[in-house]
């Protein structure tokens, strides 16, 4: 059943929806459900992974929610390729756009688990010399589920992979993640150093190197359509101030960039849309509703030195994203989990401060 709810034209017309499909759970007699955290195996049936994007689907195409990011999208536990173009076709067809996650160099690849050549694992057990090092001690051997990103292997394959996935599927963007402040300690990941600026953090000289050969594809593919969501994860808020403690990988919960200006948006040839973390820039003690009867802009949004009025992310094109009310049962990204909570007002806050940030 697809709702006709009467709403005004959204204001952020290329919202989405953040998906992992083992806690999408809109058919509620699966014995499989998982409802919590991520990461974790599909127990459901595959024909429910289709039902329940089905409807998923028909809830957005309801509410004018452009997109459906999915995490593990490619899975051999439900359906494969077969399973997979059934749930974008299906959305498709409404003008919902399925946009899969893609693990850069970390969480799965094109390819999230399975025996498939744009999987990471399989990936790394053909060409182990291609694992990142993910430890700074001597000696430290390659990862087998991580990709080094100075690897011209690694280079070829994501480019083939995200250009397989677009030409393969019915889809509408993607959603790249590297590895939640993914670091390589390789000779040739630390050589790279030299032509970076000392000032700008270490996450964002990684982050470039992981998202610039998938971001290069992308950009051949939008060029051919311009309606595509193709969009990155920063894992960081977009505050211009320096970090407490400079680090490869900063806490989690960061809403600092550390800098005025990631180099990576100086180097980068094509940006994509930049999905900036806002879940420790908004207000951590929730504005009430009652607040937004009178005034849809109440003072209130703006006593909050997490997020001054007036700052603006350093992109060209960026979206927002929160983990409030989300599926993680504990969240380090917030003082304490709102798993269970009612967080209207929340979603209120960020959507409109993202607004009028750009």
């Amino acid at each position: 059943m697809i709702f006709n709810l009467s709403r005004p034209k959204s204001m952020l017309p290329s919202s989405y929806f953040w998906t992992w499909d083992q806690s999408t759970n809109w058919v509620l007699d699966d014995p499989g459900i998982v409802n919590f955290g991520s990461w974790n195996k599909y127990l459901k049936k595959p024909e429910t992974y289709v039902e329940d994007y089905r409807r998923l689907t028909d809830m957005a195409l309801s509410l004018d929610i452009k997109g459906i990011v999915i995490w593990g999208f490619l899975r051999d536990s439900h359906g494969g390729i077969e399973y997979a173009k059934k749930v974008a076709s299906y959305a498709k067809s409404k003008g919902v756009s399925i946009m899969p996650g893609v693990g850069t160099t970390h969480y799965g690849g094109v390819y999230h688990q399975g025996d498939n050549k744009y999987n990471i694992n399989t990936f790394l057990n053909a060409n182990p010399e291609c694992g990142a090092v993910v430890s700074k001690e001597p000696g430290a051997k390659r990862a087998l589920h991580a990709v080094c990103p100075s690897n011209p292997l690694f280079k070829e394959w994501i480019s083939e992979g995200v250009n397989w996935l677009f030409r393969e599927f019915d889809i509408g963007g993607c959603n790249f993640e590297n590895g939640d402040f993914f670091s390589c300690y390789c000779d040739k990941c630390q050589a790279q150093k030299e032509n970076w600026p000392k000032s700008d953090p270490n996450f964002f000289r990684y982050q470039a190197m992981c998202y610039q050969s998938a971001l290069d594809t992308a950009k051949s593919i939008f060029e051919s359509n311009n309606d595509l969501l193709i969009t990155w994860a920063t894992y960081c808020g977009f505050i211009p101030e320096k970090l407490a403690v400079e680090k490869d990988k900063p806490e989690s919960f960061v809403t600092k960039m550390g800098t005025s200006r990631p180099e990576m948006f100086n180097r980068l040839s094509y940006e994509g849309i930049a999905q900036w973390t806002l879940t420790r820039m908004v207000r951590e003690k929730e504005i009430s509703l009652m607040d937004f009867l009178d005034n849809g802009t109440p003072d209130i949004i703006y006593d909050n030195p997490s997020w001054l009025k007036g700052i603006t992310p350093p992109s060209k094109r960026s979206t927002g994203f929160v983990h409030q009310g989300s599926q993680w049962d504990y969240s380090p990204w917030e003082s304490k989990s709102t798993r269970y909570s009612l967080i209207l007002g929340r979603i209120k806050e960020a959507c409109l401060r993202a607004y009028e940030s750009g």
